[in-house]
């Protein structure tokens, strides 16, 4: 699925920020969300091979970011941590993981070290991690270029309602979003990395 997010002068009806949330309900759907061009690459490769039902791998429009090395590691179901510092979990969905990575650096200089993790599995979700994440952190935040109603985040919460931590998910919001450059409207719509951190910093500082 390309164009996932915010696509900017493709036009407003070209956006993808509800796919997540109408996908979630296909029974025996895989939906993958790769932060770079090496993950989806491993998935892509996945998917050809699996023959048990339909994959959704969403990626949004423009040039991919590299991580340099190849994946080796990818499985549908598992997430990858990144850093498990700290009692403030960060969960970032896709293209959208970069945003959690530069508010984890943000938050760390503000003295809040961060459990950072790339999600890449939409559905199936990595219930042992995530269920270890909340059960460690007091917080947790999640990420994602998709409507905050029935996104990802949602899906996080409903797996994690028992847990005692605090869930807030931060994505767009319940409506159409403008044509405009992707830059502006995450502007906009207070989806960059300086107002996020703030949005947190007033939540988790008395």
């Amino acid at each position: 699925i390309d164009r996932a997010g915010l696509v900017g002068e493709d036009g407003a009806t070209h956006h993808g920020v509800f796919d997540l949330s109408y996908l979630g309900a296909v029974p025996g759907l895989t939906i993958l969300a790769p932060s770079t061009a090496e993950e989806l690459e491993a998935m892509l490769a996945w998917a050809a091979q699996y023959m048990d039902g339909p994959v959704a791998i969403r990626y949004p429009r423009g040039t991919a970011t590299c991580q340099g090395e190849e994946v080796t590691d990818f499985q549908p179901g598992i997430a990858k941590l990144i850093s498990k510092e700290g009692k403030i979990g960060l969960i970032g969905v896709g293209d959208a993981f970069h945003i959690a990575q530069k508010v984890a650096d943000l938050l760390t200089e503000k003295g809040h070290p961060c459990r950072l993790i790339d999600l890449r599995s939409v559905k199936p979700l990595d219930t042992k991690l995530l269920s270890d994440t909340a059960d460690e952190c007091s917080h947790i935040f999640t990420f994602e270029t998709n409507s905050i109603i029935g996104g990802a985040g949602t899906a996080i919460v409903q797996l994690l309602c028992d847990k005692p931590c605090r869930i807030v998910n931060f994505g767009y919001p319940d409506s159409f979003v403008p044509h405009g450059k992707i830059e502006l409207l995450n502007e906009r719509l207070g989806f960059t990395p300086a107002a996020l951190t703030q949005k947190i910093l007033d939540l988790i500082e008395p």
